[in-house]
């Protein structure tokens, strides 16, 4: 009875926590792309702006997803090709310029600090490379982390609006 009571009944109490804040939209963040904590999901705009923090899933036929897909970058979910959704901010929208350096990457001239590409993950393996220069096209965003280590839109480029599920709001950052 005390391993019932110890291990079996609080794994089902928090598994059934997961579940139900799940069923609300609530999301844990634990990656270090944004801040860590609570955040609620709540339905996407239907023009999406820069800025933005939204839960999106990745384009299963973009090259770099379905490397990050063979390599382990992503974590299980429900998004086609089995993974879970990524929480990134809108960094430019249909029309915005961006221009790819060895400093980062400008969106309409303005360099976003952190967005550097690198050129190989933690192994040694080398990271897709999309368009350097290029106008986010109509129905697509490009999301973008500033920090060096993100997997964003810097490897996976502009992502379909449709793919966005909703917008996320902090509720309780760590």
């Amino acid at each position: 009875m005390s391993f019932a009571k110890w291990i079996l009944i609080p794994a089902g109490i928090a598994a059934a926590g997961i579940l139900a804040g799940t069923a609300l939209g609530l999301r844990l963040n634990i990656t270090p792309s944004v801040p860590i904590g609570l955040y609620l999901e709540e339905p996407p705009q239907s023009n999406p702006e820069t800025g933005a923090l939204v839960v999106a899933c990745l384009d299963i036929d973009s090259p770099a997803t379905v490397q990050a897909i063979e390599r382990g970058y992503l974590p299980v979910g429900n998004c086609p090709g089995g993974v879970a959704p990524v929480l990134k901010p809108i960094a430019a929208v249909a029309g915005d310029r961006v221009t790819t350096t060895e400093s980062g990457i400008a969106v309409n001239g303005r360099l976003l600090p952190g967005t550097a590409h690198r050129g190989q993950d933690p192994q040694g393996r080398l990271l897709a490379r999309p368009a350097q220069n290029y106008t986010v096209p109509p129905g697509t965003v490009l999301l973008l982390v500033n920090r060096p280590g993100s997997f964003d839109g810097r490897y996976f480029g502009p992502l379909p609006v449709s793919n966005i599920r909703g917008q996320a709001r902090p509720l309780l950052l760590f």
